[in-house]
């Protein structure tokens, strides 16, 4: 995996879940088999930030990530459940104000 895919996988994790993943924290999720077998065949796309989303969301909480479909109850309790148990494991949360400086720069 090139430092650009990791780079790009590390800014998608970013954006979907709100995490700022230390390097070793980052490769535990570039090094699954079901990622690196995604980015080979597509690059970062939608269906490797998936793999990825749904790799660190087994690790995190031990369940998959949230579908279209699951519903808003499921999904809510979902994240509750999965900022807890990130912190919990050491994982940094991104504090909004950190999104709305990228957002300005």
């Amino acid at each position: 995996m090139t430092d650009k895919e990791l780079r790009d996988l590390k800014n998608q994790i970013h954006d979907c879940a709100n995490l700022d993943l230390t390097p070793e924290q980052l490769e535990e999720v570039a090094s699954s088999p079901r990622v690196r077998a995604d980015i080979a065949i597509g690059g970062i796309d939608t269906v490797t930030r998936e793999t990825a989303m749904d790799v660190l969301a087994q690790k995190i909480v031990g369940r998959s990530w949230p579908m279209y479909g699951d519903g808003e109850t499921v999904r809510k309790q979902f994240f509750v459940d999965f900022e807890r148990e990130a912190v919990a494991k050491g994982y940094k949360l991104v504090a909004e104000d950190d999104e709305d400086e990228d957002d300005e720069g």
